[in-house]
Order: C-alpha cells, then sequence, then structure tokens
C-alpha cells in the first residue's frame, strides 16, 4: 500500500498536495450493513456540488484537483449506525490518515474543509 498524501493542519482543514490527486477514501471497519450513501464536493463560493462515485458503498477517490482549489467535502452514510463509536473516513494508505469523523446517528453525516496545495 502507499504512503498517505493527505494531512489534517492545526485548523482542521485536510491538506492535499496537487500531485498526489487522485487519492482513495474509504470507511474505516464501518459496522455490518453500514455504507456510504453521497459523497459532494462543494467548491469555495459555489452551491453547487460535485458528486464523487461510491465504490462497492465503501470507498471513493478525490480526483486530480488545481493548486489552491478548496471546498467542503461532505460524507452521507446508510445503514445501522448507533454512533457509539465515530465511524472513520480515512485515506487508503498505509497510515489510514483520517479525514473526518461521523459522529452523529441522527444525522449520518459529517463535513470537512478541503484544501488542494
Amino acid at each position: 500500500m502507499a504512503a498517505c498524501k493527505s494531512a489534517v493542519d492545526p485548523n482542521g482543514i485536510v491538506r492535499i498536495p496537487s500531485a498526489s490527486l487522485p487519492i482513495t477514501c474509504k470507511l474505516q471497519a464501518p459496522p455490518n450493513g453500514v455504507s456510504m450513501e453521497t459523497v459532494e464536493f462543494f467548491p469555495s463560493g459555489s452551491s453547487k456540488p460535485t458528486s464523487y462515485a461510491i465504490t462497492n458503498g465503501q470507498s471513493f477517490s478525490i480526483p486530480a484537483m488545481p493548486q489552491g482549489a478548496k471546498g467542503d467535502l461532505y460524507v452521507r452514510i446508510g445503514g445501522p449506525y448507533d454512533g457509539a463509536n465515530p465511524l472513520w473516513v480515512v485515506e487508503d494508505c498505509d497510515g489510514q490518515s483520517p479525514i473526518l469523523a461521523i459522529t452523529s446517528s441522527a444525522a449520518k453525516y459529517a463535513s470537512t474543509q478541503l484544501e488542494v496545495f
């Protein structure tokens, strides 16, 4: 498996080098029956999201983007998630770098700021 390319800065922003894209992200050890339903990226200053394709309900790729691209990444899950433990979306790499944590059994989604440098 490859080394992780993403990192979370002290402000909680996920930063990814442009030259490292695309990267694959996945649910880390999801409970049985839990899968991704929607993955969307909202570029800064836009209300029109880009939907990312989900593979087997468990992973998606963040595609190539130019340096300076910024926005909000949203991930929504479906299935029997009780919220007892965070459900992490991680970069699929050696260290499984965390991207975001879903913690609400009611909302079943989470978002994070993403920046390409």
